[in-house]
């Protein structure tokens, strides 16, 4: 037996917000057979496996899975001995999934915005301010009265002196003459001194030993 649900949201998309997953399956089998008034034998199995997949409780996923397993055998006999036999068997397995963190959205990184020239701003020339015109001047007419005398004429300009020519520099005195120096004689060395003659040395002869030479 499989069961598969969806459950989708309101919107228009209907997208799926979440997913779960049942599944179970079961298995038996009994056995008897009887002799009247003779042995008694019966024999029964049973199995069964589920599993489920859904939304977990904190966001995320999980799935379980189980399976479950039996035996029994019964062998009797009438006023007689007995045998119960039965076996079981059960495991389990379940496993949680945490929800994805979302990945981080990178953050945009401004463009630096080149400046933009500027309009140059229209400026209206100032008029300067002109001082006002001067009046004219109008000269008064001179008394009538005689006319001024002449300026004397000048007089020519005076002859320049002569220099007198530079006197021709006088000689230089000869330079003074160097005598050669004389050569210096060195002194002779003093003679050395005769050393005395060494005197010979006496000889000294040994004595012969005496011996004694006597009859024996």
């Amino acid at each position: 037996m499989l069961h598969l649900v969806q459950y989708t949201d309101g919107d228009q998309d209907q997208n799926i917000v979440a997913r779960q997953i049942n599944s179970e399956a079961e298995a038996g089998s009994n056995l008897v057979a009887s002799i009247p008034e003779g042995p008694y034998y019966q024999s029964g199995s049973y199995a069964s496996s589920d599993y489920h997949e859904g939304p977990g409780k904190n966001g995320g996923s999980s799935f379980s899975s189980g399976a479950d397993a039996s035996d029994d055998t019964i062998v009797s006999i009438p006023d007689g001995p007995s045998v119960n036999l039965g076996s079981f068997a059960h495991s389990s397995y379940e496993q949680t999934e945490p929800e994805p963190e979302p990945e981080p959205t990178p953050t945009p990184t401004p463009t630096p915005q080149e400046p933009q020239p500027s309009s140059p701003s229209t400026q209206v020339p100032v008029q300067p301010i002109l001082p006002p015109s001067p009046t004219p001047f109008v000269p008064t007419p001179p008394l009538t009265s005689a006319p001024a005398p002449e300026p004397p004429a000048p007089s020519p300009p005076a002859p320049a002196p002569e220099t007198p020519a530079p006197a021709p520099p006088s000689p230089a005195p000869p330079a003074p003459v160097e005598e050669p120096e004389q050569p210096v004689e060195e002194c002779p060395a003093p003679e050395p001194e005769p050393q005395p003659e060494p005197k010979p040395q006496p000889v000294v002869v040994p004595e012969p030993a005496y011996t004694c030479k006597c009859a024996a």
